[in-house]
């Protein structure tokens, strides 16, 4: 069933104790193989590295590590700048949209979006070369882990409009401002909706644009289901009871509304009608990458929340619809029901179906780079609450997050705490260690052993200090301790190389 995958050579590995148990293990044609999240074996996994580590009893040193995907999970990867962590949502891609191989088992290929802000992900459809020394290295390092490079087949690339289209096959987008609701507005202008001024006047100038209506100089100004940022302009102008001089909003606050809507209004991002089709860019097989390096941390959080909005929303119809259909389809077998009423039950669970095919959309995988920018743990953005929903309410209809972070601590503990997963790589930063080791599995090894002696004291920081570029802790709750790995290498070309000047 697996691949056969060479051992690898490893230098300064670790002696560690206890052993690793209470994690899916199996033993094949005398090669160890870790599949992680995994209660019995699975047919859909994805190829993650190797375990760099030696115990006592059980050592698994070299067994490969595999991921199960055949159900929803949640990934947090932690490291510092040039760790690897980047690299790690990489594999994952490559992983989750390969064709069954030395990286893949099983032929399930989810619909994969990427919000990428460093514009380094486009670099999933390219196959390393031998054209520069990188690509060299890149190229005998696969050759040593008995792996081929390869580009991924489906890769679509989208960018902002207004922005530069540097890759020649990229699509531009644009954001439909109907489709904005209070909290998107008050995310980008990064203010609580209750306590800042600013925030209570977009509440007010919104509520009045599409649900209540508003009086401007006497006369009913009629609320918009579709409305447009010069209504919310118009709106801030004119209203009188925001304009009262005594009961309304100070002219600072006004103006500096005012300011940032009609800059908003000139971009080309914002002025189209059009919404973004979900199933153009979330559709099985396909990996979608937003390159959003060009805009700035508001807008890309918007951005971010409304797409997600809609997966949540077109996977709901499909996966409503076809537990329905379901339950209707075993009340149709029933014994005790006239063969009028079971025809019934089918007729509605096809119509069900239909709908769930023709409105809805199939569980996948959203993937983000720098997750503390748009999901902070103090503050807000137009992204956060949403995808802490997507974290919380997307397990049960089969959708799946990676994030990636440079600083755990920055990021929002509320997204943390839904963590099957984490991968966390060497961080420079003790406050960011603390709440790493303080959200991972509690479970360290206990002692590390060189020769006879042994060290027991700060055993996890000086795991986590111990750690080479491309190698990480693995935490997850079903294994009884964490564990040291090393990542596979990329069998795409990697984006994210630092350059070297000469």
């Amino acid at each position: 069933m697996f691949p056969v995958i060479p051992h690898i050579q490893f230098k300064n590995t670790l002696r560690l104790s206890p052993p690793l148990q209470r994690i899916f293990h199996k033993k094949d044609k005398g090669i160890n193989h870790i599949i992680l999240c995994a209660k019995e074996e699975s047919k859909n996994m994805i190829y993650i590295g190797k375990i760099k580590e030696i115990t006592q009893g059980s050592n698994l040193l070299n067994a490969n590590l595999w991921l199960d995907i055949s159900g929803p999970k949640i990934i947090l990867i932690f490291g510092k700048r040039g760790s690897g962590k980047s690299y790690d949502l990489g594999v994952i891609c490559e992983g989750l949209n390969s064709n069954p191989g030395k990286i893949k088992i099983g032929s399930y290929r989810p619909p994969v979006i990427i919000f990428d802000p460093l514009n380094q992900f486009w670099t999933l459809s390219e196959k390393p070369t031998n054209e520069n020394e990188v690509e060299k290295r890149q190229s005998a390092l696969l050759q040593k882990w008995g792996l081929n490079a390869s580009a991924l087949d489906n890769v679509k690339i989208f960018i902002p409009r207004g922005t530069p289209k540097r890759h020649p096959d990229a699509k531009e987008f644009t954001i439909n401002i109907a489709s904005m609701d209070l909290n998107d507005w008050c995310g980008f202008f990064k203010v609580d909706k209750y306590s800042d001024a600013i925030g209570q006047l977009l509440s007010s100038a919104y509520r009045k644009v599409t649900k209540e209506g508003y009086v401007s100089g006497g006369n009913k100004i009629s609320p918009k289901k579709t409305y447009s940022i010069q209504d919310l302009i118009n709106c801030i102008q004119s209203d009188d009871e925001i304009n009262d001089k005594e009961k309304g909003f100070s002219r600072q606050t006004i103006r500096a509304v005012l300011s940032r809507l009609y800059e908003l209004s000139s971009m080309p991002l914002f002025q189209s009608k059009y919404d973004i089709n979900i199933k153009d860019i979330f559709s099985p097989g396909q990996t979608s990458v937003f390159m959003l390096r060009e805009v700035d941390e508001n807008t890309r959080s918007v951005i971010i929340s409304l797409i997600i909005k809609k997966i949540i929303q077109h996977r709901g119809i499909r996966w409503e619809n076809e537990e329905i259909a379901k339950k209707l389809l075993s009340k149709s077998k029933m014994k005790n029901i006239s063969p009028e009423k079971a025809e019934e039950y089918k007729e509605k669970a096809a119509k069900l179906l239909e709908e769930a095919k023709e409105k809805g959309i199939e569980a996948g995988w959203v993937i983000i780079d720098v997750a503390h920018t748009v999901c902070p743990n103090q503050g807000t953005s137009a992204a956060k609450e949403v995808l802490i929903e997507y974290a919380k309410q997307g397990r049960c209809m089969g959708l799946s997050l990676a994030a990636a972070t440079q600083q755990p601590s920055a990021l929002s503990s509320r997204l943390i705490s839904q963590r099957d997963i984490i991968i966390a790589h060497q961080l420079g930063i003790k406050s960011d260690i603390d709440v790493a080791i303080s959200q991972m599995n509690p479970n360290f090894p206990q002692k590390i052993i060189e020769g006879r002696k042994e060290i027991k004291q700060n055993v996890p920081y000086i795991i986590f200090n111990s750690l080479e570029k491309g190698e990480a802790i693995v935490s997850t709750d079903d294994s009884s301790r964490n564990f040291i790995i090393k990542v596979r290498p990329r069998i795409t070309l990697h984006g994210g190389n630092e350059p070297i000047f000469i």
